[in-house]
């Protein structure tokens, strides 16, 4: 059996080839281990009650797509449901493989959040100081936003953890760009690009760095053969990503009518960036809250005493403000006049850069100052703890599990209707399929009044399921009123509730 210092040692020789040295260095550092042990620690500590919750409507999603074969999923992914096709193409693969329990969905995304801790820690290393790199690592660690989406069977955390090695694997200023980066560039870009349709917003960020790149060099008397190395080295790795992906988005643009049609409903201005900061925020106690002001704080007055601009030269952090304006505050101002209600859970890779050079004033300071960099890590671990124990233990989601199986005792073709429409073979036939009852309730997902009394003209007893989630239905439960329904029994899991009628001859 290798040992784990082995596996990681072997890992990481195999991109940094050029310097060996530099690998049996990296093992002495303790900022290394404590990024090391956050990954670790993070992962252990959001896989509990992994499997508890229900799914809810995207997670279910995520389980119905997984059912869909390949072609199926391209040919979606092409037209009303325009987003790339390799997470539920991955998922299915996945499910065959380990199954489609809750525990089973949600796993890809606990592996891929805990990556991003180490990914962040990486950058900040890279860009900045070690320092600086394992604070941003555990302030991650203590996102409640990145704490929330690596316990849903979605897309968010790979994304992010792609998203996060695409802009990482950009070359540090002043110096060449090895081979080994540019193809974990290529290969990092061109995932997040099948991952996400965001990511996108990955491309201007990396070609402004690469061109400030380019003219800083020429500036500075770097060798001008190297600057037109690098030059021509991202015109073919860009090339290359845009060979790799162009055609799925081609794909979309020529069907984008019927995305827009679709989400037509989405209308208005909500007020974004304080619902982000809230999302941030969200179930926090007062530790987290703590340490994040404080380190704000820190930032901001180590800013003015010692100047702005001066930290952005002497470190290459503009290029992670450049990717946090492009990846964050551009999809927030789209998010105004498109799909406010969507934003946040695609920019944690913007929040997680973020915690990066919010630190570059300090970090000439956390380099000299021990003490600081203890209290700011002991801080940020206690934040981290209590921010996910808060979430674990209180975060709940819709609750279909427990509803479906208050139906176990029905008669063989009793009627259930879900509103709204949108869950239509989601999580209701998730958890109808996996306790084996889909033979016995059937349901229906009608989209108007018309399609409406059709149905219950039909049956003399059944069950509404009204949820209160995000989208909405021109289904009223008093519209069985109308068609001589009496209510029955009624039941309610947390956003579910069930409502039982009886038609009255």
């Amino acid at each position: 059996m290798y040992s784990f210092e082995f596996l990681i040692r072997y890992s990481l020789e195999v991109y940094i080839k050029d310097d060996k040295d530099q690998i049996h260095n990296l093992f002495k550092k303790p900022e290394f281990w404590i990024i090391i042990c956050a990954t670790v620690i993070a992962t252990f500590m959001r896989s509990i009650g992994l499997g508890d919750l229900s799914l809810w409507y995207d997670e279910g999603f995520s389980s119905w797509s997984a059912r869909l074969s390949i072609i199926e999923t391209l040919r979606l992914s092409f037209s009303v449901e325009p987003n790339p096709p390799l997470y539920p193409i991955f998922l299915r693969f996945w499910s065959t493989l380990f199954g489609d329990s809750e525990w089973a969905l949600r796993f890809p995304s606990l592996i891929f959040s805990g990556l991003c801790i180490a990914a962040v820690g990486w950058l900040g290393w890279r860009f900045v100081s070690p320092r600086v790199g394992t604070v941003a690592a555990l302030w991650t660690m203590a996102s409640p936003i990145v704490i929330e989406y690596s316990r849903e069977a979605r897309v968010y955390s790979s994304f992010c953890f792609f998203s996060l090695l695409a802009m990482g694997s950009m070359p540090v200023l002043g110096k060449p760009w090895s081979r080994s980066m540019r193809w974990l560039h290529i290969i990092a870009t061109s995932a997040a690009l099948w991952l996400h349709a965001y990511a996108f917003f990955l491309i201007p960020a990396q070609i402004v760095y690469i061109l400030g790149q380019y003219l800083y060099s020429k500036k500075t008397g770097f060798a001008s053969t190297e600057a037109n190395q690098l030059l021509e080295q991202a015109i073919r790795s860009f090339t290359t990503i845009g060979l790799l992906t162009f055609w799925w988005y081609m794909a979309v643009v020529l069907n984008s009518s019927d995305y827009i049609d679709r989400f037509s409903w989405i209308d208005g201005l909500d007020p974004v960036l304080p619902m982000f900061i809230d999302a941030y925020f969200q179930l926090t106690q007062w530790t987290p809250g703590f340490v994040v002001l404080s380190i704000f704080a820190l930032s901001f007055l180590y800013w003015l005493r010692n100047g702005i601009f001066l930290k952005f030269v002497t470190y290459p952090a503009w290029a992670l403000a450049l990717f946090t304006l492009f990846s964050l505050a551009l999809p927030l101002i789209i998010g105004h006049f498109w799909q406010p209600i969507f934003v946040p859970r695609y920019a944690m890779a913007a929040v997680a850069v973020a915690h990066i050079w919010l630190l570059v004033p300090l970090a000439t300071l956390l380099d000299r100052q021990r003490i600081l960099f203890v209290l700011l890590c002991g801080g940020l671990s206690l934040s981290a703890a209590s921010t996910t124990y808060y979430q674990i233990t209180n975060t709940r989601k819709e609750e279909w599990q427990l509803a479906i199986q208050s139906l176990t005792n029905e008669e063989p073709g009793t009627l259930l209707l879900v509103t709204p429409a949108y869950y239509a073979y989601t999580s209701p036939d998730y958890y109808l399929r996996k306790l084996g009852l889909n033979k016995q309730i059937i349901t229906s997902y009608p989209k108007d009044k018309n399609e409406f009394s059709k149905l219950i003209t039909k049956y003399q007893r059944l069950w509404l399921a009204m949820v209160n989630s995000s989208g909405d239905s021109d289904i009223k439960p008093e519209w069985l009123m109308e068609q001589n329904f009496r209510p029955g029994r009624e039941v309610t899991f947390h956003k579910i509730q069930l409502k039982e009628f009886i038609r009255e001859e």
